[in-house]
């Protein structure tokens, strides 16, 4: 399918999967590296959306290794309940066929409170499978985080050891309300405030702008002592 007005005419696959690529490149190289001990790893679609990142990485990683892509956003329906409806259709990821991964939808609101509990409890703390206690590496990923949102990924990575890598492709910063508002972050323990990164006599454009709000999310990432972060 070619949206109307989409550049050089791009069908829309290939426009997710090039903005996708630095991602899925990633989550490759961390699965290459897993210990040969460690229980399948998995992965947590922040924000998927129509799904397309976790159905990208569901015909590239090895099915050996990674046991299933859980899709959250808050515009699915909830499974198995009758009266739940939402705007984002799931036909595609469960009626289609089996995938080489599965892929399963959770109906999840970032931007509330108690959302990123809910991850922890139950996703990331619950045991590899019914004979493995422990928990199994988690890979959370998000293209297209919008606003605030890429914050709340990174504090999922910050809260909980389970995540053993973050990757994640912002697509805009906070609005100027925000600014009116003299609205401050805390991330970790990096603290920043709205004016630190839209002030336009400092960052006159938007391009100034969106580098400075991701180097802020970046300062505010904690890999732990033998982890690392970088902004590509």
């Amino acid at each position: 399918r070619v949206y109307e007005g989409a550049a050089h005419n791009t069908p829309c696959v290939l426009k997710e999967f090039n903005e996708s690529a630095p991602v899925i490149c990633r989550v490759r190289d961390w699965v290459a590296t897993l210990p040969a001990d460690a229980p399948n790893a998995y992965v947590i679609d922040l924000g998927a959306g129509f799904g397309f990142l976790s159905m990208f990485l569901a015909e590239l990683l090895p099915p050996d290794r990674i046991s299933r892509c859980v899709l959250m956003d808050m515009t699915y329906a909830n499974r198995g309940v009758d009266v739940s409806s939402g705007s984002t259709s799931t036909e595609h990821i469960y009626n289609h066929g089996a995938w080489r991964i599965p892929l399963h939808t959770l109906k999840i609101d970032l931007k509330k409170g108690k959302a990123l509990n809910q991850i922890a409890e139950r996703v990331l703390r619950a045991p590899a499978s019914a004979g493995d206690a422990r928990s199994a590496p988690a890979f959370v990923c998000g293209v297209h985080l919008c606003n605030t949102l890429g914050i709340r990924a990174a504090q999922l990575f910050n809260e909980n050891p389970e995540v053993t890598g973050l990757a994640f492709v912002p697509c805009c910063f906070p609005t100027s309300r925000h600014l009116a508002q003299e609205v401050v972050y805390q991330l970790g323990e990096h603290r920043f405030a709205a004016k630190d990164f839209m002030d336009s006599k400092a960052f006159p454009s938007n391009s100034l702008r969106f580098t400075k709000w991701s180097e802020h999310i970046l300062e505010g990432i904690e890999p732990g002592e033998k982890g690392s972060k970088a902004l590509e």
